[in-house]
Parts: C-alpha cells; structure tokens; sequence
C-alpha cells in the first residue's frame, strides 16, 4: 500500500464526513415518527414556558433512569431552535458524524495495539475504512433520522469516549500508573454515567472494555498492572453482574416481570434472538431493503428449535463462535474474532433477557462497529498472509464505502417523509399490522375512505387481538369522511377486552376517534352503543395483565358520553379512571370543568378539594397539567366562595 501523503487527514476524513451528510442530507425533511410524539411532546411545555430544562431533563418514561442527558439535548434544541423538525434530525446527523471520527480514532488505536509495527499510515487506511463502513451503513439511517433514537447515538458517543479513554490509559499502565489509571478510571466513572444516562446501554461499557482488555492487551504487565486490572474489572463489572444475578434469583419480577404482557416467553424470546442477531449481520453487511425498515412486527416467533428450523442453526452458529472465542486464544486468526465477540456484548442487553419486542434497527448503532472493524481486520489479514489478492482486496475496499453510500441515499430518500417510509414498508413486509394500520391513517387523513377500510380489514387478519384497536379506528374513518356507519362496523367491535399486546394500538385509535368526534363531529356516530361495549370491557378486564388501557378507556368513554349530552354518566366514568390511575389528574380536572360549566358549583369544588388532596406532591407532568388549569381553579374557588347561601 503506498505511502500517506501528511495531508492525508486533513483532506480524506473531512471528505467522508461531508459524504455522509450529503447522502443524509435529504432524509432530514422528515417529520416525527411513532414514539418520537410519546417522548417528545412534553417539550412543548418548555418552549411555552411551562416547564424548566432541568424539569424536562427527567420528564420521560423511557427507560427506568428516564434518560436525563438525552432529554437536555432535546431541550436544548427546543430552546434555542424551536419545534422544527428539522433541525431535532440536522442534530442527529451532526452527532453521527462526531460518532464517526471517533470510530476512526477507536479503530487506530485498537489497529495499533493489534499491530504495533504497522506503519501510522497503514493504520489510518484501515480506520479510515472502517468509519467509512460505519458512518455509510444502510441499517443505521434509521437510528440517525429516528429523532428519539439519539438515546442511542448519545450513548454510543459516550461509550466510544470511554473506549478511548480505557485504551489511552492501558497504554500507559505500566510507564505511568497513575496517570494510565486515572484515564481508565474515567471511562467508567464520568464516560459511563453520561452514556447510561442516555441510554441504558450505557452501562455494558465495563463489558466491552473486558472484551478489548482480552482481545488486544491480554492482561499483560508488571504484576502491579495485573493487580489493577483485575481490581479494575472486578468493581466496575464483576460485583454489578453478581448484584444481576441475585436480583434474578430472589427478585426475578425486577427484570421479567412484563413478559406477561408479551406474546411471546423469555425461552421464546431467547431463541429467536439467536435469529433476529444473524439477521442483524447480514443487513449490516449486504444492505437488503426487504430486511430492514421501522416495523417489524412480523418477523416469525420461534417456538422451538426446529420452527424455524433456522433456529437451530442459529444457536450452533453462535455458540460455534463463543467456542472459537474460548479456545482459539492461541490461534493467529484469534484475534479477528474480537468484532463479533464485541457486536455480541454490545447486544447483550436488549436482545436477552429483558421483555423488549423482538427486533429493531437502532440496537445495531454500536454493535456494528464490530462488525465493520472484524471486516476490516480480515482485510488486513489477507493483506498481509496472502499478498497476491492485494489486486482483489484493495478495488474492493475502495468500492464498498460507495456501494454502502449509495444504498444510505436510496434509504434516506424514503425518510424524507413519513408517507414514503409506510409505502416502502407495504412493499417489504405486506404482514406487518402495525403498516396497515399507520397506512390507514394516512388514506384516512387524505379522504380516501376506501383505501382507508380496505388497511384495516387486514389488521385482525394478521393479528387477531388487534381486532377492538381495528373497530375503534374503523369507527374513526367513517368519522372523518361524514359517512353513515354500517351496522356491522358495530358487530365487528368485539365483546372481550383485548389482550395486552394489542392494548397500545386500541388505546391509540379510541383517541384518534375522540379527536375525530370533538373536531369534526359525527351525527353518524350511535355513541350509546359504542359506550355499552367500552364499559363491557372495563367490567370485563382482566387485572392482572389489562390495567394499561383501562385509565384510557374509562376516559375516552367519559368524553364521548359528555359529547353525547349525558354529563353525568361522563362523570362517573372520569372518577372509574381516577381510581384506575390516580397518578394522572386530567379526570379530575375534566370532571371539575363539567360540573362548573353546568353550574354545580359546590360539585366542582368538591372534585377542587379531592384533587388538591391526591396531588399536593405532583409530579413534573401533572404539575405542569395543574399549572396550565390554574384559571379554573381560581374560577371554581371563586364561584364557591361567592355562591349564594
């Protein structure tokens, strides 16, 4: 390989950098997607004022910590470039590419300690190529323009930082303890907060340090180092996977406890997984639009070892692997295993144990640093051991970024809006529910009815629990076209609540109905009837895996029967999910408005007193709820005081 010219870095990095955001550049157009509306949308609270940066900073539920270091970026955005769209994606594009020159640092400095006596040069060829393999990767466009999935850029960023961090001070271990130790000591006690804080993938840092430690420096060095080291590994990674392991045994519900609410069990789940990661590999390195996209909702459940069959081979493959990993230490291609041992540690939270669903894209963000780093390392390898494919190997390293690069401008193409993102989806995986229903509500938006009820049809087709969610949004788009509804759109709601994996899409079309109601109204709509069935449910819920949704049904019940003119009834329903929830304030404070508007004023502040009572400590949300109702509080008190005795 010829030598680098000293400018080489100055010209060729930047050069990437600037490929990558012109192949991005188009898909920032995109709007909110999905759950991008769920986390984001309290951050209206801060733009009008309602709301601090450091309230927002603990406002989501996302994850058990609630990610604060992800939500003060998106505060930050919302304070300083408002609610567009556009620049929340234009941020995400700027910490990909930030992630991307420290994947090249990361790849020289473990290139370095793989080859010491490789040329600087030839080092800098090769993590060049494997940022560019990663910052051009097809599979993670949708973890960069997936606004809320900077939870996971954030905690690949820090994690990337502690990495380096670690490997600078490993270097210096044995000429500068203290020094070399107090940079390792920052990878976990300043690298690793900020990247769990992001994200809680964050905290398998110590994990993938261990796999460096093993693979690159084998735990070699004076005795002192030694002792550090194992010190080292023991606090940061041995006691937290001991503490794991005890909460398994004696408190089990801690970590599994939502499997009741999954269609699938945790030996299930664990087979398939095996599966959903050889799937993962293959996207990553031969990019198929039919594999990847935002829903997949159906990709087929292992049940046992043989259905599919692919599951089976799929345990031996990965277990194939851990086996070379374990007894190959003594092997000279040993350490080209390094990339699939780190894409395997990196995963190894939400594609074991933990109830997630099955499968999505933005768990690859930094695992496939593995993988694009093992491609390169084998590159080197056959460079160095076979020299006479250097004609064959080094054409097809210059290709492959472009071939990558090309494939990235076709996918962020599609995410330039979200209709084109649900038309590419129909294409690729036509048995996915959660298409069909998001297509509905697009044909619905535009006024093509047909096209609308024709989506929904297929939904209880392909996901039979959907079957309450598909009759509330069937009743939806007869709503929104003013169009008479059959009598069989009533006969399809069915007489037993759904089952909990179905509880979000039922949950999402009831409102959808309720704003349809209340904006456009629809004289069509046989309000008693529908409300028969939706208190049928509630009476009917199982408690022990429904309670998710009966806060929602029990309050979309009551504003559809104060819609109908039945206030009462209305307010019966409201104080059901209050005692369902009584964490969330909106019934009290819809009841409190009902009554005061009807004129039942010692009513009204009967519900005043009951709701100053249950939230004298509120929460962010509910304080910032209460806040923005504070006229009708004073409005109720007031009427109260001045009521004629």
């Amino acid at each position: 390989m010829r030598p680098i010219r000293p400018l080489y870095l100055v010209i060729a990095l930047p050069a990437l950098l600037a490929l990558t955001a012109f192949v991005y550049w188009r898909g920032l157009g995109g709007g909110f997607i999905l759950d991008d509306y769920q986390n984001l949308h309290i951050l209206l609270q801060l733009f009008d004022h309602r709301m601090t940066l450091w309230q927002i900073m603990f406002s989501s539920d996302s994850g058990p910590l609630r990610r604060p270091v992800a939500m003060l970026t998106f505060g930050l955005n919302m304070r300083f470039e408002g609610p567009d769209v556009w620049d929340f994606k234009y941020t995400n594009l700027m910490i990909h590419l930030l992630c991307g020159v420290l994947i090249f640092a990361l790849a020289r400095q473990l290139l370095r300690a793989w080859r010491p006596d490789d040329t600087d040069e030839r080092r800098s060829w090769f993590a060049l190529l494997t940022a560019a393999l990663w910052l051009l990767a097809p599979l993670l466009v949708s973890t960069t323009l997936y606004t809320v999935q900077r939870m996971a850029q954030l905690s690949a960023l820090f994690s990337i930082i502690g990495m380096i961090s670690y490997i600078a001070g490993r270097n210096r271990l044995d000429r500068r303890p203290g020094a070399g130790f107090a940079l390792m000591l920052a990878a976990v006690l300043i690298c690793m907060p900020l990247a769990g804080l992001s994200k809680e993938n964050g905290f398998l840092l110590p994990l993938l340090l261990l796999v460096i430690e093993v693979f690159f420096f084998g735990f070699k060095g004076t005795p002192g180092t030694r002792r550090l080291l194992v010190g080292f590994f023991t606090v940061f990674l041995a006691l937290p996977v001991l503490g794991t392991i005890l909460v398994l045994i004696f408190r089990p519900a801690l970590l599994l406890g939502s499997y009741a609410g999954r269609p699938f069990t945790l030996t299930q789940r664990l087979m398939t997984e095996t599966r959903v990661l050889f799937y993962y590999v293959r996207n990553l390195l031969i990019p198929n639009g039919e594999g990847m996209g935002v829903f997949h909702d159906d990709y087929v459940l292992s049940t046992g070892l043989l259905t599919p069959a692919t599951t089976l081979y799929s345990i031996a493959g990965w277990a194939l692997v851990l086996t070379a990993a374990v007894w190959g230490r003594r092997r000279h291609w040993w350490p080209l295993l390094f990339g699939v041992c780190f894409f395997l540690a990196a995963q190894s939270m939400e594609s074991t144990i933990i109830p997630l669903e099955l499968v999505f894209e933005y768990r690859n963000y930094l695992p496939s640093f593995g993988i694009f780093f093992m491609v390169v390392m084998i590159l080197a390898y056959l460079l160095e051991r076979r020299p006479e494919l250097t004609r064959l190997v080094v054409p097809f390293m210059a290709v492959l970024p472009f071939f990558y690069a090309f494939a990235t401008y076709q996918r962020a193409n599609v995410w330039s809006s979200w209709t084109s993102i649900l038309l590419s989806a129909e294409r690729t995986h036509p048995r996915s529910p959660r298409v069909h229903i998001e297509l509905a509500g697009i044909y619905s938006a535009s006024g093509h009815m047909h096209h609308a009820l024709t989506e929904v049809a297929e939904v209880p087709k392909l996901l039979p629990a959907a079957a309450a969610g598909a009759s509330m949004q069937r009743l939806a788009i007869y709503c929104r076209a003013h169009a008479p509804i059959p009598a069989s759109a009533y006969h399809a709601i069915p007489d037993v609540p759904p089952s909990n994996d179905a509880n979000i899409y039922l949950v999402a079309a009831l409102r959808a109905l309720v704003r349809v109601v209340y904006h456009s109204g629809c004289p069509a709509l046989n309000v008693g009837r529908l409300t028969d069935h939706l208190q049928g449910w509630v009476r009917n819920a199982p408690k022990n895996n429904y309670n998710g949704a009966l806060w929602d049904i029990a309050f979309s019940t009551a504003q559809l029967l104060r819609f109908d003119g039945n206030r009462h009834a209305a307010v019966a329903d409201l104080e059901r999910a209050n005692r369902v929830n009584p964490t969330l304030p909106e019934p009290l404070i819809v009841a409190m408005r009902y009554e005061f508007h009807a004129g039942e004023i010692r009513r009204a502040y009967g519900t005043l007193m009951t709701m100053r009572r249950q939230f004298a400590h509120p929460g962010i949300e509910a304080r910032a709820l209460i806040h923005e109702y504070a006229p009708l509080e004073q409005a109720v008190a007031s009427a109260y005081r001045n009521r004629e005795p």
